[in-house]
């Protein structure tokens, strides 16, 4: 398996892709007022540099976070504990609008399963969720991903806030 160290440079320039494709889906979605967009959830640890940033450039509140490891490193490929917990507003638990979940990448959409159900599993029913990713794996990724697709399944992405000094 390769590696590619990703930059912050790639990191600002992919947000910016992301955000310019996903606008109009989003204006679309968030223009009645049963569709508001309600907030962001991340998926942590990959989801949370994300969900920050979205959070600034959208000026939409980060309102709940799925921690959860999937993979240590390239080198221990071990599955980490499916979810770790669920942090929601307790806002959250009153709205039923779209959320955008966020992670840094998805590839065939166990982690995101894990997610919706830990969610659901916490009361959090929104009407819509959206979900944005900076990478999104070729043939295996879910359909309607906002995000980066790449074809290579066999390169290990080394994050900016990954990268070692």
């Amino acid at each position: 398996m390769k590696q590619v160290n990703l930059t912050w440079d790639w990191f600002d320039s992919s947000v910016q892709e992301m955000l310019q494709r996903s606008r109009e889906r989003l204006v679309q979605d968030c223009t009645s007022p049963e569709r508001t967009l309600d907030g962001i959830i991340v998926l942590g640890r990959g989801g949370m540099v994300l969900g920050v940033r979205l959070s600034h450039l959208l000026q939409v509140p980060i309102v709940g976070a799925v921690l959860m490891s999937r993979y240590n490193t390239l080198q221990d490929r071990t599955p980490g504990p499916p979810v770790d917990g669920v942090v929601v507003s307790p806002s959250l638990l009153r709205q039923r609008g779209m959320v955008l979940l966020v992670d840094n990448i998805i590839s065939e959409g166990v982690t995101l399963r894990l997610a919706l159900r830990a969610l659901e599993e916490a009361g959090v029913h929104p009407k819509r969720v959206q979900v944005l990713a900076l990478l999104a794996r070729g043939g295996h990724a879910p359909e309607g991903i906002i995000g980066q697709r790449v074809e290579d399944q066999d390169t290990w992405f080394v994050f900016p806030w990954e990268a070692r000094s």
